[in-house]
């Protein structure tokens, strides 16, 4: 049987809940800070470099062609003998058309006489355009591309140099100002950080001792019922009852198994849920006292931690220690009589 009142056991058990569901949520809150990550560094600048100068082709003129006429040619060829051969080369011709063969003789010599029509028409040509002023259009073409070609040229290196220049301002602003600066505030976010779940860690290390006190001092709690979702489970029947933790354990007892699989997590997310906002509160005064530099603030709040939690361990090991004082006296007491 137990060595405490039905009060005093709901209240152990409560202690106990409490305890462990602020151990579990600032174990959940040293995982979260040990997940963050500082912002990544700014970009470095970048050196930005044109394109070369696209060559820029000549325009040359067209090329000069000659308007020689084939018409031109034959009168040429023909002017070229006298009137009475003229003469008699037409009717030689005329007699020609009259018969077949005449006809194709008469084309074959066509043919040839347009074929060297076609030859002369094309020296013409290569002269016009080997011609002084051809040649000397030319010329200017190139020269006029050249002096562009430069041009453009002179106006990508003046844009690069003009470039260069403003990189050249913007790496130097970079390497001696901005990455230090980062530097500065990723190594003070990191100390800051190992300092958040440092005093975490040292209140989980506390918490953890106040509740084997608590287990070993009152000793009502076996190994088995320490999980929280029991230890919620049984204070809420505890405290809603007149049941005492046999009781309770024996009822947790009956059902366990469908309570393990199917309320267990709700169980734990409401016991935590409800040490969650003040411990929020508190975390962020920590927080803020860390990153403010604040050590004095800091100080004041480690210390009112401690004495919060030694407190209220302290009042259910008291409650332990005057139930105690309480059987020594009655039992003196009764010696007496």
């Amino acid at each position: 049987m137990s060595k405490f009142t039905q009060n005093e056991e709901t209240e152990i058990v409560k202690s106990a809940r409490d305890i462990t569901a602020t151990i579990e949520y600032e174990e959940r809150e040293v995982k979260r800070l040990k997940s963050e990550s500082f912002s990544e560094p700014p970009e470095p600048p970048v050196r930005k470099i044109l394109e070369k100068a696209k060559k820029v082709e000549p325009e040359y003129p067209e090329k000069p062609k000659t308007t020689y006429k084939y018409s031109e040619y034959f009168k040429e060829k023909v002017m070229k003998y006298s009137l009475p051969a003229r003469i008699l080369r037409g009717i030689v011709l005329v007699l020609l058309a009259l018969s077949g063969i005449g006809y194709l003789i008469i084309l074959v010599l066509f043919g040839f006489s347009y074929k060297n029509y076609i030859q002369k028409k094309k020296e013409m040509n290569n002269q016009l355009a080997n011609s002084k002023e051809y040649l000397q259009a030319v010329e200017n073409a190139e020269k006029t591309a050249q002096k562009k070609q430069k041009e453009l040229e002179e106006k990508i290196r003046l844009e690069q140099e003009k470039i260069d220049k403003e990189y050249a301002t913007q790496k130097q602003q970079y390497e001696s100002v901005i990455l230090p600066q980062y530097n500065d505030a990723l190594n003070l976010w990191n100390a800051n950080q190992e300092r958040k779940i440092a005093i975490i860690e040292e209140e989980i290390r506390l918490n953890k001792e106040a509740l084997d006190e608590l287990y070993a001092n009152t000793k009502i709690v076996s190994l088995t019922y320490r999980a929280l979702w029991i230890l919620s489970w049984l204070y809420n029947d505890m405290s809603t009852s007149d049941h005492d933790i046999r009781y309770a354990t024996e009822l947790l007892d009956r059902d366990r198994q469908r309570l393990a699989t199917q309320e267990a997590g709700n169980i734990v997310r409401k016991s935590v849920g409800q040490v969650e906002q003040t411990m929020k509160v508190g975390f962020n005064a920590v927080y803020n006292a860390i990153e403010d530099g604040n050590e004095l603030q800091l100080d004041t709040i480690n210390n009112l931690s401690k004495m919060r939690r030694n407190m209220n361990t302290g009042n259910v090991i008291g409650t332990v220690q005057r139930h105690n004082t309480n059987k020594m006296l009655e039992q003196m007491v009764k010696k007496k009589r």
